[in-house]
């Protein structure tokens, strides 16, 4: 497991910038492959706010890139980016708010949103390529289970239609009680 905040630790995270050839996470980035018997990032009452990845290459997740177990209780995600595409180059950006990819090499594990908002979040890229889920990038693998309650994910920006606040890639996930800009193209929706 291993965990990288790159401000020192505090509640309120806020503005930092990463500019590298590939850049993951503008504010926290996580690694790890155990997840069924690792330990369980806990994001509670926290701000990220105006943090950003921004690459050359590509860019994911403008506040939090994520490869394990977390819960995010009672936070507010606003005004992050991850912007890709600096050199004029082809690229794609993910989550502006939070990238989510926890299900390496055939571990599952779970990313819990709870009394959360995520608002005025975006995908960017400067010049080609894609931008996909402004608030939310859920990277699509079968076994990764996202559990969404209570939350409000609203006013993002991706430049791919109906993709601008989640970009769900096919993830297993289970949702109640949200707010969710568009939300009712996706059939976990409630």
């Amino acid at each position: 497991f291993f965990l990288m905040i790159r401000r020192p630790p505090r509640s309120t995270l806020f503005p930092y910038t990463t500019l590298f050839r590939s850049s993951y996470g503008g504010a926290v980035y996580t690694e790890g492959f155990n997840n069924l018997s690792g330990p369980v990032v806990i994001f509670n009452r926290c701000i990220f706010n105006g943090n950003v990845a921004e690459a050359y290459n590509n860019a994911q997740g403008g506040a939090v890139y994520l490869q394990v177990r977390a819960d995010f209780i009672n936070n507010l995600i606003i005004n992050n980016k991850a912007v890709s595409g600096i050199t004029g180059n082809w690229n794609d950006s993910y989550g502006g708010g939070i990238y989510v990819r926890i299900d390496q090499n055939g571990s599952s594990g779970e990313v819990r949103i709870i009394n959360s908002t995520i608002t005025q979040d975006s995908a960017l890229v400067t010049e080609g390529g894609n931008s996909f889920g402004g608030g939310i990038h859920l990277d699509g693998w079968p076994q990764q289970q996202i559990t969404m309650f209570n939350s409000i994910v609203w006013d993002n920006y991706a430049n791919q239609v109906d993709r601008e606040n989640i970009d769900d890639g096919g993830t297993n996930l289970t949702a109640g009680y949200n707010i969710i800009q568009s939300g009712e193209q996706f059939g976990w929706f409630d």
